[in-house]
């Protein structure tokens, strides 16, 4: 069968994921043109900044580039490990729908920059050969990318945030922002550029101007603040004995938010009564702050919050017992329920719970009742067992 009886058979049907798109992956390097051919038609290969393209050729798995001398996967585009769930399409061969994984020669060797995720389904599938769009450096500089360095790792970014399934993460964009901020001092205005015209993605200009934002607030704070994970907070409470302590993070407290207070305040008020009084100790740490006066500022913030509610409780205290009612039940609530035996309207606040609704009895339910006889004696029909109706 010629590539053009494979479109054309297949050209009526335009599922992306269609059975009729896949094709069985061949176990060498040989069998792979006619699938190669219609992987063109359907999905050509990409111009990438700083690259030339050298062709969509077989590669043996094997022979890619992933990991350092540790062991460790290098993904260029990942701070953090990407979590994958579509290994189920791979089963089924190759799609020819779809762009295949793409890989830079550098240094005699083949580097992998898009694809680790499938890499892995490769492997796990027994998969030997593959094709992959194949590139190399062009040697000249680009508007953000000065060097080898600069293209692969922009190049790798742009092709996983293309990727619908899983995406780069907002730390993988600001771990890639800080590294440019170390090492060219790139401003705001320089990396919002970057964002709109050197990367692709698919991020909202929104989430582009909180993911720079944060790429300077985090580079600030280096060789300043100190930010610590909640796991080794736990440790230390541990390994220095402070198991009664409640920890708080402070992050925004000095613009009014008590929300973490308040999560904790019922904790500390049991813990208060059934210590019979002894005063709760807090703990205070920041994850957010970037400079010495800011986190002191946001940690003396939370300390106010913890004392004005000491107050609070003792006027509530004091007007409870004076008013002796209750202080708060919930009495409403929205009416939200469809369908058949739902609510007859919808949107509105009816009394919760509800009363219940007195329903006549139907005639098939009233029940005829026989009086007692005139001679009953309720004394000697009595026992400590039961009562004997004569």
């Amino acid at each position: 069968m010629t590539v053009w009886s494979i479109i054309m058979n297949k050209s009526n049907n335009k599922g992306f994921f269609n059975e009729e798109f896949y094709h069985k992956v061949p176990q060498t390097s040989n069998g792979w043109d006619e699938i190669i051919k219609a992987t063109e038609i359907y999905a050509p290969h990409e111009e990438l900044p700083g690259y030339k393209y050298l062709g969509r050729n077989v590669i043996k798995v094997s022979s890619l580039i992933t990991k350092n001398k540790k062991g460790e996967t290098q993904n260029p585009a990942r701070a953090t490990n990407a979590s994958r769930d579509n290994k189920g399409s791979f089963e089924k061969g190759i799609n020819v729908k779809c762009l295949p994984p793409k890989l830079v020669r550098r240094s005699k060797n083949k580097h992998l920059f898009g694809g680790f995720g499938r890499k892995e389904y490769f492997d796990d599938l027994g998969y030997k050969y593959w094709i992959y769009d194949e590139y190399e450096d062009n040697g000249q500089e680009t508007e953000f990318a000065k060097d080898e360095e600069d293209k692969f790792n922009d190049n790798a970014l742009s092709d996983n945030g293309q990727v619908t399934n899983s995406p780069p993460t907002k730390q993988d964009y600001v771990c890639a922002a800080m590294d440019k901020i170390l090492k060219y001092g790139w401003d705001k205005a320089k990396l919002l550029s970057w964002f709109k015209s050197g990367i692709s993605h698919t991020l909202s200009d929104k989430q582009v101007d909180d993911y720079v934002a944060d790429a300077f607030r985090r580079n600030n704070a280096k060789g300043r603040i100190e930010w610590f994970k909640e796991a080794e907070i736990k440790q230390q409470v541990k390994e220095q004995n402070l198991d009664g302590i409640t920890v708080i993070n402070t992050n925004g407290a000095e613009k009014g938010n008590d929300a973490r207070f308040l999560k904790v305040l019922a904790k500390l008020m049991d813990a208060y009564i059934e210590s019979e009084g002894e005063t709760q100790e807090i703990g205070v740490h920041n994850t957010y702050t970037s400079t010495w006066d800011a986190t002191d500022i946001a940690n003396d913030s939370m300390a106010k919050f913890a004392e004005s509610f000491i107050g609070k409780i003792k006027r509530f205290a004091e007007a409870c017992n004076w008013y002796k009612t209750t202080p708060w039940k919930v009495s409403k609530r929205l009416t939200q329920r469809k369908g058949e035996g739902g609510d007859q309207d919808l949107g509105v606040f009816v009394d919760y719970p509800e009363k219940k609704k007195n329903v006549p009895l139907s005639k098939i339910d009233i029940v005829n009742f026989k009086p007692l006889d005139e001679t009953f004696n309720t004394d000697q029909n009595y026992s400590d067992q039961k009562v004997t109706v004569k």
